[in-house]
């Protein structure tokens, strides 16, 4: 592929946080670099990159935030966000088709394993970032829209009467606990918040293991552990519980973009490589 054919563009109103050159410099895919061309489709990565079968390869120019995905994998599958007809690309953006095309092909055995629900389906279920949530009160106080999109109704109350200085202390003291409902808006989880348990953390399951065998928080710690281990012993005792997390540890991952849960990583498992090593090229099919 040749690399070299760098253009400068006016830098996007969205990037300039991060760029305070006028212009930015990219790479040309196209022949006419000065022609008009239909907007392709960026996906947000800091919403992907926490699941092991996801892999960015490249960004684009875009008025999304300058960390949008425009080339990157999940599985076997591949986002090419860049619109165009071959008719329309350079030597490079050919180039860049066909290899992409080829590096997918060796993904075989690898599969979407995080399921996130469309943000542009009917409802938009799509779990919503806390993260996001501390960056619309940075400035402001938010808008009613703003909290009807982020936070269920009960949690909206709550936050809807903060001040911005106020939410602050808020936001420290229950983020930890912040999870998404059914549909992706953000809760405070009162189990976990009541028993002290953080569910993103690796020492959840050890954790709230430990509370199954007090008779006082046995309910909650396993109401706790369907919902952030669903692939876990519905059923089981604490033994039972013990035993597969111990079982399945290197290949467990948590995400939030799939849904403020832990996942078991079914390539990793089935090759005996803990999840951590296992991503990016690796996961392609052995010769």
């Amino acid at each position: 592929m040749d690399t070299s054919r760098i253009v400068r563009r006016p830098t996007p109103e969205s990037w300039r946080r991060e760029f305070k050159e006028k212009e930015v410099s990219v790479l040309s895919l196209v022949k006419d670099p000065g022609g008009a061309y239909q907007n392709g489709w960026i996906t947000d990565r800091s919403r992907s990159l926490d699941s092991p079968e996801v892999e960015i390869i490249s960004g684009g120019l875009s008025e999304r935030g300058s960390d949008g995905a425009a080339l990157w994998r999940q599985g076997h599958l591949l986002h090419f966000a860049f619109d165009l007809a071959p008719a329309q690309m350079n030597d490079t953006g050919k180039a860049l088709l066909l290899n992409s095309i080829a590096y997918i092909a060796r993904f075989t055995e690898d599969r979407p394993i995080a399921r996130t629900p469309s943000a542009f389906g009917e409802r938009d279920n799509a779990p919503k970032s806390k993260r996001w949530l501390q960056f619309l009160f940075a400035s402001r106080l938010p808008a009613d829209k703003d909290l009807d999109l982020y936070l269920s109704p009960a949690t909206k109350e709550v936050v809807k009467q903060l001040q911005q200085s106020s939410f602050e202390q808020w936001y420290l003291d229950n983020s930890p606990f912040l999870t998404c409902d059914q549909g992706g808006r953000l809760v405070v989880d009162a189990n976990a918040k009541e028993l002290g348990i953080v569910f993103e953390k690796p020492d959840f399951f050890q954790n709230v293991i430990a509370k199954l065998g007090d008779s006082a928080s046995a309910t909650k710690a396993r109401e706790l552990l369907h919902r952030y281990a669903p692939e876990g012993p519905a059923a089981g005792s604490a033994e039972e519980w013990t035993r597969w997390w111990k079982a399945n540890q290197p290949y467990l991952f948590y995400t939030e973009g799939g849904g403020y849960r832990w996942y078991l990583d079914p390539l990793a498992k089935r090759r005996g490589i803990p999840s951590d090593k296992l991503q990016g090229p690796a996961r392609a099919t052995l010769n």
